[in-house]
């Protein structure tokens, strides 16, 4: 707007100094010759001037008909002439001109064309019109303002400007025009400060009423700027355009309404200036169209616009989207020089926000504002909002903020009041947190939130968060939650009954600007229920910085002990871990209960023991094979139910050499509790062992019944598959009872006089195959068996008497026949 007014006021000048002089010099009682007139033209104006033909006709006034009409340009921008124009109509009273003074009724200019250059310092073309040294002798001061259509000028037209008060007077300054029309214009700008392609105005229709070098004048101007179709219109008054004796385009005044458009944003951006102020991620699906105010100078305008955009769809990359039918409503008041944009207010009403900007500035890419809204509705403005739509936040906001945005930062001084606030995660019917009230404090590069209260599901809670820093992110948190049940929270965990109670969490959380993320956290829960295991005196202390998460100590208390873990995992595309977990006298049954595990129908005890564990995968599938780890376990009053290692492997030693069954009845008949129990009961077990992929191997298998001891080596794994070679161990008490019983039991001894009995675990739990090793115990029975015979032998006394017939023989090797029938 600022270059077509400066426009404007430059072709008037031009157009009425050429025809003025022309007019003079051939209606003058003495004819002088029209190089004379144009050479006095070209002083005042400061450009050479050339013209073709001109002809003049009497009636009631002056008729003159200027053709082919050109200006140069200062040679130090272009080359190409100033200013063209086919034909130019003047009508002039006939009886001032015998005075030597010039009215004209009417101006009408055919097709001009008009170049306006800006240089690379910034300076236009149009400022050295008329600047020219004083050559003449003081004359009388200018003529009074206000001049009609029928004006008469009483000082005669100078050909030299003149000295008034020690000011230039431009002689084009004594011109006044009633009418001055423009037909079919075109201005082409160039502007080698900004860059860029030349911009042309075309279509320029100009209307000016009252027109004077010295004196304001009305306007109408309408313009094809950014197409074949006119899109600006103007009206208004402009002047005056002299200043001390010259057109000096920034203090020219200016009061003016205008109308832009409908214009589409792409055919914005083709204009350079606007072209780069316009943030390349903004979007408006049609064409809009603007009023405006436009007042003060060319040089300092002062701006009022105001206008509806609810027709229009409007988005900003992925932050706003604004469909067609929201209300959106704008009034702004500012004003622009050279280089900055200051706009004094801005008035936003969209959807039920209202927004009052004041202090505005914009300058060189930096803004800086004050805000200030009303208590808006939030489900209104999170239509818009893309990054808000998917949480459907219900509630109300109202904000009062100093920001700024200047290097790339931005930064904010004020606060945030939130009132009975509703967010919902994705696909979550219930909101996930409500009611959240309270004020966040912004101040700088800091920000604090204390207290914000809100339900966290159905549980309550209670947040104080402090960000020393916003970029990069440093920040401390403490949180406070009587109840949070998990499931709704995580949609993939509802209906397994996980809540946590008293929850505490606090620590710190801080982002580099390259986007890394630190954090640390202390969280504790009296009780509660997570993964079905039902836990108390929950803490945790852990840090995450890198992908990389470390735990620096977990315990809680679960299934009547306690549970611990220590460790590293990494995490991403491949995770890994590196734990130490521990275990203080824990319920077996129990534990496995609570993750519904099949052999919680068979183990029972209480654990105390530690594992070393590492592995990498992104689930248990991959994790499996990776599996790496050493352990220790004790357990105390064990029982395995429905296997009877002893009696199982008892009962199955039989027909042994010299023995037979290896258990009587009788003494089957005593025991009840061993023999014919369905369980084995442990006293007490334990067992070091590694891990490898799914198996854990164990050399040192050691359970501790009443009556024997049972040792195992051997491995099972996560299948339920076991195959352990055992013995047991009878104690020297029950070992005795049965030697007592069955004498030969003594040839299964060891020599601590225990019976010892190999056997071999092996199948898959619950229900494995328990069976002595029958080979390896009749092996034994026969070496001790023939031992004993050949001890009882060697030992013993011939036969007196030489007696023969029906006495033992004194052979050995006949004693040893009954050992193998």
């Amino acid at each position: 707007m600022k270059k077509i007014l400066i426009v404007l006021g430059v072709v008037i000048a031009v157009i009425v100094a050429v025809v003025g002089y022309a007019v003079l010099n051939l209606t003058s009682l003495i004819s002088a010759n029209r190089d004379y007139a144009l050479a006095r033209a070209s002083d005042a104006l400061g450009r050479p001037i050339q013209t073709g033909d001109i002809q003049a006709s009497l009636g009631w006034g002056v008729k003159i008909v200027v053709n082919d009409v050109r200006v140069a340009d200062d040679p130090a921008f272009a080359k190409e002439p100033f200013l063209e124009a086919k034909q130019v109509f003047l009508n002039v009273e006939l009886l001032p001109l015998l005075t030597r003074s010039l009215v004209v009724t009417s101006l009408n200019i055919t097709q001009p064309s008009v170049r306006i250059v800006r240089d690379r310092d910034g300076a236009l073309n149009v400022s050295t019109l008329s600047k020219q040294s004083p050559k003449t002798e003081p004359s009388s001061s200018n003529p009074s303002k206000g001049v009609t259509p029928q004006r008469e000028l009483n000082a005669p037209l100078q050909s030299q400007s003149s000295q008034t008060g020690g000011k230039k007077i431009s002689s084009v300054s004594n011109l006044s025009v009633g009418k001055f029309v423009i037909d079919d214009g075109t201005v082409d700008y160039l502007d080698l400060q900004a860059g860029g392609k030349p911009v042309r105005l075309q279509h320029v229709d100009l209307a000016v009423e009252q027109f004077t070098f010295d004196s304001s004048f009305l306007i109408e101007l309408t313009i094809a700027a950014l197409g074949s179709k006119r899109d600006i219109e103007v009206s208004g008054q402009v002047g005056p355009l002299m200043h001390e004796g010259s057109v000096t385009p920034t203090l020219i005044p200016l009061n003016l309404k205008a109308q832009v458009g409908p214009v589409a944003l792409n055919e914005l951006r083709s204009l350079p200036q606007i072209g780069k102020a316009l943030p390349p991620d903004l979007s408006i699906a049609d064409p809009v169209t603007l009023d405006a105010q436009v007042s003060g100078t060319v040089g300092s305008i002062r701006l009022a616009s105001s206008g509806e955009l609810g027709a229009n769809h409007i988005a900003y990359g992925k932050l706003f989207d604004k469909p067609a039918g929201t209300p959106l409503t704008y009034k702004v008041e500012g004003s622009s020089t050279q280089n900055k944009i200051t706009l004094t207010r801005a008035d936003v009403q969209l959807a039920d926000l209202t927004l009052k900007a004041s202090d505005i500035a914009l300058n060189d890419g930096d803004l800086s504002a004050h805000l200030d809204t009303n208590s808006f509705d939030l489900a209104g403005v999170a239509k818009i909002l893309t990054m808000a739509q998917q949480y459907n936040p219900r509630g109300s906001a109202e904000i009062h903020a100093k920001v700024s945005y200047a290097q790339h930062k931005p930064t904010i001084d004020g606060t945030v009041a939130l009132t009975k606030v509703n967010m919902s995660l994705p696909d979550r019917p219930t909101p996930t947190v409500s009611d959240l009230s309270g004020t966040i404090k912004i101040a700088g590069e800091s920000v604090h939130a204390a207290p914000l209260t809100f339900n966290l599901g159905s549980g309550h809670a209670l947040l104080n968060a402090d960000a020393q820093s916003i970029n990069p992110i440093r920040a401390s948190y403490q949180l406070n939650v009587d109840t949070l049940k998990v499931g709704e929270i995580v949609a993939s965990r509802q209906n397994l009954g996980e809540q946590l109670t008293a929850l505490v969490a606090n620590g710190t959380l801080t982002r580099d600007s390259t986007g890394n993320i630190t954090a640390g956290a202390n969280v504790t829960s009296s009780s509660g229920m997570v993964s079905n295991v039902a836990y108390q005196d929950f803490a945790l202390a852990a840090n995450y910085a890198a992908d990389l998460l470390t735990i620096n100590s977990l315990k809680l208390g679960a299934f009547d002990g306690m549970v611990g873990a220590s460790g590293r995992a990494t995490l991403g595309k491949a995770p890994t871990f590196d734990l130490n977990l521990d275990a203080t006298k824990v319920d077996l049954q129990k534990a496995l209960q609570s993750q519904k595990a099949k052999a919680a129908e068979t183990v029972r005890g209480i654990l105390t023991g530690d594992l070393k564990i590492s592995g990498s995968g992104a689930n248990f599938d991959a994790i499996r094979p990776t599996l790496r780890g050493t352990g220790a376990a004790n357990v105390d009053n064990a029982k395995l139910v429905g296997v009877n290692v002893a009696a199982q492997a008892l009962k199955k030693v039989d027909n042994l050499p010299q023995i037979g069954a290896l258990v009587p009845p009788s003494v089957v008949a005593r025991h009840p509790a061993l023999f014919n129990s369905p369980d084995t009961v442990i006293d007490q077990a334990s067992l070091t062992f590694t891990v490898t992929g799914p198996r854990l191997t164990s050399h040192d298998i050691t359970a501790r019944p009443t009556d024997y001891t049972i040792f195992g080596d051997g491995w099972f794994d996560m299948d339920k598959n076991v195959d352990i070679a055992a013995r047991i161990l009878l104690s020297k008490a029950f070992s005795s009872e049965l030697a007592d019983a069955r004498k030969n039991v003594t040839y299964l001894e060891n020599k601590d006089s225990q019976v010892e009995i190999p056997l071999v675990i092996k199948g898959q739990l619950p229900k494995p195959s328990v069976l002595p090793d029958v080979t390896a115990l009749t092996q034994r029975a026969a070496g001790n068996a023939l031992t004993n015979k050949l001890e009882n032998l060697l030992g013993g006394k011939k036969s007196g008497g030489g007696k023969s017939g029906g006495g033992k023989s004194s052979n050995p090797l006949d004693q040893l026949k009954g050992l193998f029938h």
